[in-house]
């Protein structure tokens, strides 16, 4: 037996025998590292892989279609369940009861009511006497070009004449409906992405705009197989308006579009995401980048309906309010561009919106009463609107419009002496907010670079 090498005399260092409580605490360390170490491979084993599992083999055109424009989608951020995706193939003609659902998402019977009402009052062409003949005007706009749609309310993908397609521009729209059904698959759905709190249009505008935005890039990518975009392809991203009929054809919205490519240049698609989970307060700021978080809208306040006094000799009598809502700078614009307004004098009257408020009240008499009250950059933009919605016809209804400094007060009524006492108690009360030199500034500098869309 070798004997135990001896401790040199001139070391002071005597070896000493561990405590139990460090034994202990050791014995412990090595038995989690080991634990982690086994936990680590199993987990390796059984973990859920990164990437959806392969996909069910696809048994007709229309779901092969999906399963690879999904594959696409899918690094983007936005793949969808497509197991979850009902399949409808359907003639073009049988289409028709779809389509006017799908051009009003988002917006509630009483927009369409006021947005018609709007459009008489400017006497906007073609006339329609009510919602239906309105409805049934832009879908017979948008049918010839349908290719592909979601129909959200049975969650199903409705191809169009599909076997009659060609096979690349059917993809490319097939693109922009999976966008649909990634945010109608998300918790909430396509009703919570939608959904403006206190109801108003301008709000539901933008909302819907970044959906059809991103719907534009989803298109887009699957065209030129990246969002690197020459010049070219970059306009692709705002087309020229067509069918306007109270906006409902304006898809894909091009500023949503233009709003979500830059938002991607700076930050990818984990940038359009988030700027479509978090809208823009108003389409001006949509609509002109310059404006965006430095130009935010003024709350407009209406004056009350004028009560009379006691036993009066000429009341105006008893109103109830019925109907509220702000337009916002979109909506004006394309409404005067239905009204047959030159686009650069519509694009001038539009630009400079700081805030509106329209009111509609039934009045004892029976008739609908219209106040709407907007603010506006600069007098010179006030006034470019004021003159964009004066009577140009025989509409008896038509705006009669008074300007306060940049307030535009307008009022459409049955006759002019109920319109006059109106505007007396609009006129005495104008609340109008302070000028913001900044926001005049940008607003000048739009207008120097011409006419945009």
């Amino acid at each position: 037996m070798r004997s135990p090498s001896p401790v040199p005399a001139w070391s002071t260092h005597h070896p000493r025998r561990s405590s139990w409580p460090e034994r202990l605490a050791r014995g412990l360390a090595r038995l989690a590292l080991g634990g982690a170490m086994v936990g680590a491979m199993v987990g390796a084993e059984c973990s859920t892989p990164s990437t959806p599992p392969d996909e069910p083999d696809a048994d007709t055109y229309e779901e092969r279609a999906i399963q690879e424009v999904n594959r696409t989608l899918r690094p983007t951020g936005t793949g969808v369940d497509a197991s979850q995706i009902a399949v409808e193939a359907k003639r073009r003609e049988d289409t028709v009861p779809d389509l006017g659902t799908q051009l009003e998402l988002g917006l509630r019977p009483e927009h369409m009511e006021v947005l018609l009402q709007l459009r008489t009052i400017l006497e906007a062409t073609p006339p329609f006497r009510s919602v239906d003949s309105l409805r049934e005007q832009a879908v017979a706009a948008r049918l010839p070009d349908v290719r592909v749609y979601y129909a959200a309310n049975r969650r199903a993908m409705v191809f169009v004449d599909a076997q009659q397609q060609d096979a690349a521009s059917l993809e490319q729209a097939l693109a922009g409906q999976l966008v649909h059904v990634f945010y109608d698959q998300a918790p909430g759905g396509l009703s919570e992405l939608l959904y403006e709190p206190q109801g108003l249009l301008d709000g539901i505008r933008v909302r819907k705009c970044l959906l059809e935005g991103h719907a534009r890039l989803a298109e887009l990518l699957v065209r030129h197989g990246s969002l690197g975009l020459d010049d070219a392809a970059r306009a692709e991203l705002d087309p020229a308006p067509q069918h306007l009929h109270a906006t409902l054809t304006e898809t894909p919205c091009g500023a949503g579009a233009v709003h979500l490519y830059a938002r991607h240049r700076q930050g990818g698609w984990p940038a359009v995401l988030k700027a479509v989970r978090t809208p823009l307060p108003s389409t001006e700021q949509l609509m002109h980048p310059s404006k965006v978080d430095q130009d935010f809208p003024v709350n407009v306040a209406l004056p009350g309906w004028p009560q009379d006094e006691f036993e009066a000799p000429d009341p105006i009598g008893k109103a109830t309010l019925v109907y509220e809502d702000v337009l916002g700078e979109q909506t004006i614009h394309r409404m005067l561009l239905e009204r047959g307004t030159e686009p650069e004098v519509a694009f001038l009257a539009a630009v400079g919106w700081d805030g509106d408020r329209v009111r509609i009240y039934q009045h004892e008499s029976g008739q609908r009463v219209v106040l709407w009250r907007s603010v506006w950059d600069r007098e010179l933009d006030a006034e470019q609107f004021a003159a964009a919605i004066a009577p140009k016809g025989i509409e008896p209804r038509a705006f009669r419009v008074e300007r306060h400094g940049r307030v535009v007060d307008a009022v459409s009524t049955d006759g002019p002496e109920l319109a006059n006492r109106l505007h007396a108690t609009l006129s005495a009360v104008t609340n109008e907010p302070a000028a913001q030199p900044s926001d005049a500034t940008s607003t000048a500098a739009i207008e120097a670079r011409g006419l945009v869309r």
